[in-house]
């Protein structure tokens, strides 16, 4: 009975822990696979050792014994699951943008110069885009832009969605607004991962707005962006 216990057990916590990575898929590719693989050969060993038990012992305390190894198996789940969080995702980068990359922005209608651009991707979902400080040209005039900051999701396409929100400050030779919020721009990416998930390229859309959020411009463009590497010193 303890055996087919425990493994009815393992069998009802790894369904469980299944839901939480098919639902989850930005955090738990690799345990997916693990849990998969885990509920095949747990459900052969369940089926072969009930019907050996069932002759035995009552279906009470089956159930009763199955319960109380299902509590301890899905508080040893728990822990796997913070490992896995903390582990690098270096094994699964060609399903995941998680990770710091370069970029390059290039407008689509308008003439104006590539754009550079830092981006960190977190697994839970934020991002954090960096690009140089000051615009001397801008549809508000010249001025000083924050990082941006916003989240990323998983696009039914197998791509990615993103949005972040950059701040404008006027720059001390704005004609009207030195030092003061001037408005916000807003940029919006679809992204898909290639080359082994090496690079990441896709379109976007940024759109400037003044302080009181009316639209001042809305310009289309592409972005192609590497990872960032860790490298030894010589």
């Amino acid at each position: 009975m303890v055996v087919a216990c425990t493994a009815r057990a393992w069998e009802i916590a790894l369904t469980k822990l299944g839901e939480v990575a098919e639902n989850a898929p930005r955090f738990f590719f690799s345990l997916r696979d693990l849990v998969r693989l885990g509920r095949t050969i747990l459900g052969s060993i369940f089926h072969s050792k009930t019907a050996e038990a069932s002759s035995q012992f009552s279906s009470t305390k089956e159930f009763i014994v199955t319960q109380i190894y299902t509590r301890r198996i899905m508080s040893m789940c728990v822990v796997v699951l913070a490992l896995f969080m903390g582990l690098p995702t270096y094994a699964h980068e060609d399903r995941a943008p998680t990770g710091s990359w370069k970029g390059v922005v290039r407008f689509t209608t308008e003439q104006r110069s590539p754009l550079t651009t830092l981006l960190t991707f977190t697994a839970d979902g934020n991002l954090v885009e960096s690009r140089r400080l000051y615009l001397p040209e801008s549809p508000l005039g010249p001025l000083l832009a924050t990082p941006g900051h916003g989240e990323w999701r998983r696009s039914k396409n197998g791509g990615f969605d993103a949005t972040i929100v950059v701040l404008y400050q006027g720059a001390s030779e704005h004609p009207t607004s030195p030092g003061i919020v001037i408005g916000r721009e807003k940029v919006r990416y679809k992204l898909q991962l290639v080359n082994g998930g090496q690079q990441l390229q896709g379109t976007i859309l940024v759109e400037v707005q003044d302080v009181e959020g009316n639209v001042v411009s809305s310009d289309p463009g592409t972005i192609e962006a590497t990872r960032i590497r860790p490298e030894p010193l010589p």
